[in-house]
């Protein structure tokens, strides 16, 4: 990377997380050390997969954090797979990723929940029994 690209990374960062960043992301490294920093959280994407214990919604999401831990926003040097992202009591495994780019890291995690709370095909269309 040249002086420029990472004068240019430093200097858009600050407004990009100033603006766009969510603060209390907690990552907690594989080994156990937690770090509170501010990341841009992108909206949850939802895919329903179905087997045969049910359905799950896997749910993926894409953070960027820093990849300086002295800066104010907070960062990470080098983010390993198995990293667990927590933003609002909600946590992510990170299953993917790219960087650094432009002074930031791109995690894409993810994290599955149950779609059905009951017996697989429990809910039956009475509208097609009629």
């Amino acid at each position: 990377m040249s002086l420029f690209d990472r004068l240019l990374a430093d200097f858009a960062a600050q407004p990009i997380l100033e603006i766009c960043g969510t603060a209390q992301v907690t990552c907690t490294l594989p080994g156990g050390q937690a770090v509170t920093l501010t990341a841009v959280a992108e909206p949850e994407l939802v895919r329903e997969v179905e087997s045969d214990e049910g359905k799950t919604e896997i749910r993926t999401r894409v953070f960027k954090v820093r990849t300086d831990p002295a800066s104010a926003f907070g960062g990470i040097a080098a983010p390993q797979r198995g990293l667990r992202v927590a933003i609002a009591g909600v946590t992510y495994w990170t299953i993917e990723i790219e960087g650094p780019a432009g002074g930031f890291w791109i995690l894409t995690t993810k994290r599955g929940e149950i779609a059905e709370r009951s017996r697989r095909n429990y809910r039956v269309n009475r509208s097609r029994e009629r």
